[in-house]
């Protein structure tokens, strides 16, 4: 009887400081941005995200490290001239959007400027699944031709890559950000040989609860 309530007090302390470490930590929020996408032979495009995110402070220190996580749905593309499979040395003008759900996970450190205001910097790897998205183009003669992406076989649904952020964070609520992110792997499929990996910048706006 005596290890019941011991083990029993054991599991309440440990839960209890679990709780506790949880909720000096752990923050979460809602995020959301405006981005510019391009790739290496196409022009920029705008696009957005909008999503949820986490913040995990690994210490009190007014310098501090710490780990942000999210998960965002994040509209990118491209447009210009670009030369067309379907015939010899063909230009056409041609627009793409797509719409993934982006998972990152960065590790960041924050720098204290004074009460209110600490700049952030952070940077590591994201996942990418892609949703849906629409191909435009825009032939000379005839109506213009339109397809999902990732249904017609030219891009793949996974997508993985790097970014980097860097900001500011006021009354440990409100957070600013300059971004870059860019597709590690090849996104397109069969006999894509044009570097259509993703550059994507933007800025995005953070309200921590």
């Amino acid at each position: 009887m005596m290890r019941f309530y011991i083990r029993i007090l054991l599991v309440a302390v440990f839960t209890s400081a679990c709780s506790s470490v949880s909720a000096r930590s752990m923050k979460y929020g809602v995020v959301a941005g405006f981005r510019l996408s391009r790739t290496k032979v196409a022009d920029f495009r705008c696009g957005f995200h909008i999503g949820a995110k986490g913040e995990f402070n690994f210490s009190d220190n007014a310098n501090r490290p710490y780990l942000d996580f999210g998960m965002s749905l994040s509209a990118r593309g491209w447009k210009g001239e670009i030369a067309y499979l379907g015939g010899e040395n063909d230009y056409v003008d041609w627009n793409c959007r797509l719409y993934y759900l982006e998972i990152p996970l960065h590790i960041g450190y924050k720098f204290y400027v004074n009460e209110r205001i600490k700049v952030l910097a952070n940077l590591g790897p994201y996942l990418a699944v892609g949703l849906s998205g629409k191909s435009v183009i825009d032939e000379e003669n005839g109506e213009p031709s339109k397809d999902n992406p990732f249904k017609n076989g030219m891009y793949k649904r996974f997508d993985v890559g790097a970014g980097a952020e860097l900001g500011i964070e006021v009354d440990q609520r409100f957070q600013i950000a300059l971004g870059y992110k860019m597709g590690l792997i090849r996104p397109t499929k069969g006999l894509w040989d044009e570097n259509y990996r993703d550059r994507t910048i933007g800025i995005s706006v953070s309200y921590m609860f």
